[in-house]
């Protein structure tokens, strides 16, 4: 009793065709630099870190100052200033 193939010999053999990988390296190529470009153009740092901080200071109104762990500072260390 012969097998009946669910995908054709000639479809199988179209993914193994280097125009197809090509094809494929270069869509994702070109959708990872199309990110890239658009990031560039769109990102704002100044912005990004606004809303950052709008965000945490949302949080710590809604869910409270830590009571658990007490926060501490760790100094900064400036080689310049010796003491």
């Amino acid at each position: 009793m012969e097998s009946k193939r669910l995908v054709g010999k000639n479809v199988i053999m179209g993914f193994q065709s280097k125009t197809f990988v090509k094809f494929q390296v270069v869509a994702f190529a070109g959708f990872f630099l199309g990110l890239r470009f658009i990031d560039y153009l769109v990102y704002d740092e100044q912005k990004y870190l606004e809303i950052r901080e709008e965000m945490e200071d949302e949080y710590w109104a809604k869910h409270g100052e830590p009571s658990e762990i007490i926060p501490y500072q760790v100094p900064y260390f400036n080689p310049e200033k010796s003491d």
